[in-house]
């Protein structure tokens, strides 16, 4: 695991997503980087991650190539939208997908971002507003060209949208999940699709056998195929919430985590965990 070196400056106060924008080509970590781009309440962060010390999975030394304070453009900000969730990256437009929420949960939005190099400043693109109650998530299908978020409790279901406008999919604007407990999965934080899995985050010990990340094959009618643990027991007591997560091109899983309690250095964010 890796703890990002600004403490909570690094998320700004409080971390929320991830997405991978430039994977490793190869299992030999000592000669391979990856780019990833980080959210935290209102803030975007790209970062390169090389691999250091020994660890299997390693932990990573994370420097900043290009950060976005203030990610919320003003014209938003002004009308209540105050908090960014987990985001994904659509690497062939180098477009960052971003959902916002506002305190009444009446109108989240789904904001437009170019980061189209490592080095390119952040720029606002466009934003479009949903008829969610929350938007904890956003994920780009790549294969079919759709983009797939949910709400925050009682998830046994998510919405569908197309790309580029951003609307609800004709004719299909949701789609079914097996439902997970009695009302669906409880606190998500997180989404990512990788070709027809999508993989759901949540906070721990609130659904299933106290998992916090699900797996859901869309090809298969949403059925859950795999379920399991961020944060196994022992390893680290004070993980409050599990937030977004992505998957690299080597199959590996990305999660940002916020602590209940300081870590050494007094900040509350948690660790990223980089899991096989």
């Amino acid at each position: 695991m890796t703890y990002p070196p600004d403490g909570y400056q690094f998320f700004d106060l409080s971390a929320q997503g991830v997405a991978d924008v430039v994977a490793m080509n190869s299992s030999d970590d000592s000669q391979n980087y990856i780019e990833l781009i980080f959210s935290g309440q209102n803030l975007l962060r790209r970062v390169r991650a090389v691999p250091s010390g020994s660890s299997s999975p390693p932990s990573y030394t994370l420097t900043t190539l290009s950060v976005l304070p203030s990610a919320i453009p003003p014209s938003w900000s002004a009308q209540g939208y105050n908090h960014i969730g987990d985001i994904d990256f659509i690497r062939a437009d180098g477009l960052v997908l971003a959902p916002v929420e506002e305190p009444t949960y009446t109108k989240p939005a789904l904001l437009v971002y170019n980061s189209s190099s490592s080095t390119a400043p952040f720029t606002f693109v466009k934003g479009v507003v949903t008829k969610q109650r929350h938007c904890p998530w956003v994920a780009f299908d790549a294969v079919h060209h759709l983009v797939y978020s949910s709400e925050y409790d009682n998830v046994t279901s998510i919405y569908v949208y197309s790309w580029p406008d951003l609307l609800p999919f004709d004719p299909a604007p949701t789609q079914s999940l097996e439902k997970v407990g009695e009302l669906g999965l409880q606190q998500v934080q997180g989404g990512v699709v990788r070709g027809t899995i999508l993989t759901i985050t949540t906070d721990a010990d609130v659904n299933s056998k106290g998992n916090d990340w699900f797996s859901f094959d869309l090809a298969q009618e949403g059925k859950l195929v795999a379920s399991g643990n961020v944060v196994f027991e022992g390893e680290n007591n004070t993980v409050a919430e599990t937030e977004g997560l992505t998957i690299d091109g080597l199959g590996r899983m990305w999660v940002v985590t916020n602590t209940a309690t300081p870590s050494p250095g007094g900040q509350y964010t948690g660790p990223i965990y980089t899991l096989q």
